[in-house]
């Protein structure tokens, strides 16, 4: 039976987060207790060395991988406590997902893609195009709509996977390294869109990146170092 957590203020959180994996004889623990709660509307960096497990926490996070102990919960609910099929669903309609490299799907034009989620979750066709149409619009994309991924730039595609992630309106957006392939112009228009989306709809975001300038941005920065996330601050010469 799913279980679900009163206290609804955080949009996600983890408590005691651990996980260890084993490798041969030896085990090697990633995270060790980590403890993360994001309230909605707040954006959220992680930064750590290369290894250090950021992309590992962000799919514990988002329920694609379990962790060894500890506890996950997302708009109330237990992810331990769902089957799989509950927790697909829960990751569907709450979460959203931005990658260093967009996964779009390459035969799809862009409005065919940002609908995906929304074909997925059972909303009808017409309710279906006319929000993923209105969400290219919101992130400067009305005029290719009709454009496949190879015919659009690194910063257009990366704007479709975005619009994608929160085309159903998720509490909370996971996204990793989501300007780690892009020029730093381009990396620059990213970080404005995702200000003003936080801005005009109330987005919520964890982002891991190596990127100090986009990590400065959020309203709060954690650096993931031995398996525990503490708090840090970047001065003016750190970015």
């Amino acid at each position: 039976m799913s279980k679900v957590i009163n206290d609804t203020a955080n949009v996600i959180q983890c408590d005691a987060l651990t996980k260890v994996y084993k490798e041969g004889p030896r085990q090697v623990s990633v995270l060790d207790e980590a403890n993360l709660a994001l309230k909605a509307g707040e954006r959220l960096a992680i930064i750590g060395s290369s290894g250090a497990g950021k992309s590992t926490l962000l799919n514990l996070l988002g329920g694609l991988d379990k962790p060894t102990s500890g506890q996950v919960i997302v708009a109330g609910q237990l992810l331990s406590s769902l089957d799989d099929n509950k927790r697909g669903w829960l990751r569907n309609k709450h979460l959203g997902f931005v990658y260093q490299f967009h996964h779009l799907l390459g035969e799809f034009t862009a409005l065919e893609n940002v609908c995906m989620p929304l074909f997925i979750a059972g909303i009808a066709k017409s309710v279906t195009l006319k929000k993923a149409t209105n969400m290219l619009e919101r992130v400067g994309l009305a005029d290719r709509l009709h454009h496949k991924p190879a015919e659009l730039s690194g910063g257009e595609r990366q704007r479709v996977a975005i619009a994608r992630a929160i085309v159903t309106e998720p509490a909370c957006v996971l996204m990793d390294e989501p300007t780690g392939n892009l020029d730093e112009d381009t990396a620059a228009d990213i970080e404005a869109l995702l200000a003003e989306l936080n801005q005009t709809i109330g987005l919520s975001t964890i982002l891991v990146t190596h990127d100090k300038r986009l990590a400065a941005s959020m309203d709060r920065i954690l650096e993931l170092k031995a398996g525990k996330l503490m708090s840090v601050t970047l001065g003016s010469g750190d970015v």
